[in-house]
C-alpha cells in the first residue's frame, strides 16, 4: 500500500470512526432517555402505590340541590350528608347520615336550616370490595357510556310514564293528533319500551371532558371526600348533565389542576350501596336517562 493509498485508507478510518462514535453518542443518548423516563415512572408508580396503600380513615360525602331564594318565602334547597368509617374487619359503615331543608321563612327574608339526624342501625355494613371498587372507578374513565353497557340497566318504561312526559314536554295533544289511531299509538309506545334508537341518544348526549358548563343561581351537586391519615382527595360534579359526569377529581385542595373521568360505574357502584331513598341515590340513578331518552324521542317523532 503507498503513501498515498495509506492516507486515503487513515481518512476513510477515521471517518467510520466518527460516524460510529456518533452512533453510539445517540445509542447512548437514547438509552439515558429510556433510563430516566423508567425511573419517573417507577417513582410515579411507587408514589401512587403507596396513596393507594394509606388505608381510607374516612369518607364524606355531600349532596346538595337548590335555587336561590330571590326573596321568594318557603324551601328554597335541601342537603344530604353522610359519613363512612372504616370497621375493624376491614369493611365501612355508615357513621353519620344527616338531611338538610333551606327555608327562606314565611317573608322570604328569615333563613333557616331545619336538619334531620337519621338513625343509621338499620344500614348493613359496606364491604371493603365495595368501596374500593368505587374509589377506582371514580378514578378512572370507561367507554360505557353506551347501549351495551346502559340498556340492562333501564327499567322498561310504562305507557303512563310516556304519556306524563309527554305532558310535561306539552306534546300529549301532538301525540295524540298524530297517532289517533290506536295501532299507530301502540307502534310508537312500544318503539320507546324498547329504547329504539337509544345508541343514537346516548351518542348525543355523551359528556364531553371538554366542555364546561356555567350554571348560576341553581345547584344539583355531588361532593366526595376521601380522607387518607391527613390528606383529602375531592371528587365532585353537578347533576345538568346526565349521569352527572364527567366527575372531576381535586388532589391535595388543588383547584386548578382538576382531572375529570367518565365512567357508568361511578353510579352502579354507588347505588349499590347508598339508601334508596335518599336523594343522592335517585340523583345517580341509571334510569334518570328514561325520562330524557322519551323527551328526546317524543320531540324527534312529533
Amino acid at each position: 500500500m503507498g503513501i498515498d493509498e495509506c492516507g486515503i485508507w487513515k481518512e476513510k478510518m477515521i471517518r467510520k470512526t466518527n460516524v460510529i462514535g456518533k452512533k453510539n453518542a445517540s445509542i447512548i443518548k437514547v438509552t439515558m432517555l429510556k433510563l430516566i423516563l423508567i425511573i419517573l415512572g417507577l417513582f410515579y408508580l411507587n408514589t401512587s402505590t403507596s396513596q393507594i396503600n394509606v388505608p381510607i380513615t374516612k369518607i364524606n360525602i355531600l349532596y346538595a340541590k337548590g335555587h336561590s331564594s330571590w326573596g321568594d318565602p318557603g324551601k328554597y334547597g335541601s342537603y344530604e350528608y353522610m359519613e363512612f368509617m372504616p370497621t375493624a374487619n376491614g369493611n365501612f359503615k355508615f357513621s353519620k347520615y344527616l338531611r338538610v331543608t333551606q327555608s327562606a321563612g314565611l317573608d322570604g327574608k328569615t333563613y333557616s336550616n331545619d336538619t334531620t339526624d337519621i338513625a343509621i342501625k338499620k344500614y348493613p355494613s359496606i364491604s371493603n370490595n365495595t368501596i374500593n371498587d368505587w374509589i377506582f372507578a371514580l378514578n378512572t374513565t370507561k367507554d360505557n357510556y353506551t347501549e351495551k353497557y346502559l340498556k340492562p340497566l333501564l327499567n322498561i318504561p310504562k305507557k303512563k310514564t310516556i304519556y306524563q312526559v309527554s305532558k310535561e314536554i306539552d306534546k300529549l295533544w301532538e301525540f295524540k293528533r298524530k297517532y289517533s289511531k290506536e295501532e299507530e299509538t301502540g307502534k310508537i309506545i312500544n318503539n320507546i319500551k324498547s329504547f329504539h334508537l337509544l345508541d343514537t341518544f346516548l351518542t348525543i348526549n355523551k359528556p364531553n371532558l371538554h366542555e364546561v358548563l356555567v350554571v348560576s343561581d341553581v345547584w344539583n351537586r355531588m361532593r366526595i371526600e376521601v380522607i387518607r391519615d391527613k390528606d383529602t382527595i375531592l371528587h365532585q360534579c353537578d347533576f345538568f348533565r346526565l349521569l352527572g359526569h364527567p366527575v372531576y377529581k381535586i388532589e391535595h385542595r388543588d383547584f386548578e389542576n382538576l382531572q375529570g373521568y367518565i365512567n357508568s360505574e361511578i353510579n352502579v357502584i354507588a347505588q349499590s350501596f347508598l339508601p334508596p331513598k335518599s336523594l343522592l341515590y335517585k340523583a345517580l340513578d341509571i334510569n334518570n336517562i328514561t325520562k330524557e331518552y322519551i323527551k328526546w324521542y317524543l320531540y324527534k317523532f312529533l
